[in-house]
């Protein structure tokens, strides 16, 4: 009598068939990346996201505030590094009234620095007037080498700011800084 070919391939032990081992694969690397990805939502701290963002919510009407004074002002900011230091020229058009000139310089700035994604990398830099609309960063503050960083400048006492889009500061030679398009009245980006 002969025997079915079916009967041949069946006569080994099922864990010495490929097949179960495959299917049991998908399922078993299902697990494994879920407890990975638990032990990631547990450790990881997520700097994006805030507990008090109702407040920051409101805070969002005086930043567009000072971005539009900003704009109403004229004010342009070139920043570059000089000599181990944060250099910044602020500048006004040439026919402003002598009052935005008051209003636009200030005795100090404020230059922070913001990582688009690490919190952790974030600074800032007091500047102190060097002449005509110059300043230039104290106690040794200099910005980072290297990272995608936006830079937001400012007088202290919160009366404008300056926010630059997103800049790249391994390939930075000077920057210029004008008001954001949003904060210009008319203007929809």
């Amino acid at each position: 009598m002969k025997k079915s070919v079916s009967s041949e391939r069946d006569a080994g032990p099922w864990y010495k068939e490929p097949w179960p081992w495959i299917i049991m694969a998908f399922p078993a690397t299902s697990v494994v990346l879920g407890f990975m990805m638990l032990t990631l939502a547990l450790n990881t701290n997520n700097s994006l996201v805030v507990d008090d963002y109702y407040k920051q919510g409101k805070a969002i009407n005086q930043r567009i505030a000072r971005d539009r004074m900003a704009a109403e002002l004229g004010v342009v900011a070139t920043l570059s590094r000089e000599n181990e230091a944060i250099a910044v020229q602020i500048s006004l058009p040439q026919d402003a009234p002598a009052d935005d000139l008051t209003a636009a310089l200030s005795a100090e700035f404020l230059l922070r620095w913001s990582h688009v994604t690490q919190d952790t990398r974030d600074g800032e830099a007091r500047l102190i007037p060097t002449g005509q609309g110059k300043y230039t960063s104290v106690g040794g503050s200099t910005l980072p080498e290297s990272g995608r960083y936006r830079l937001h400048i400012e007088p202290v006492g919160d009366a404008w700011r300056l926010v630059s889009p997103i800049v790249k500061l391994e390939s930075l030679g000077s920057v210029e800084i004008e008001p954001a398009a949003f904060a210009v009245p008319g203007v929809t980006s």
